[in-house]
């Protein structure tokens, strides 16, 4: 269970996006910002943010 928001950023002309999400379970929480410069890669981004897990192992 968690969210995830993306923004695009704009630096000096340059400009990159920016994932930043969380996940919570068993009483945790996890926090994550991936960076890319490329907006193929938001497909990947949000696929990095979904791979997050709590192993039962560490209760």
């Amino acid at each position: 269970m968690g969210d995830a928001q993306i923004w695009k950023l704009e630096d000096g002309g340059e400009s990159n996006w920016q994932l930043q999400g969380n996940m919570k379970a068993q009483g945790r929480l996890c926090v994550i910002t991936v960076c890319y410069e490329n907006p193929l890669d938001k497909d990947w981004a949000v696929e990095t943010w979904k791979s997050i897990f709590i192993s039962p192992e560490q209760k």
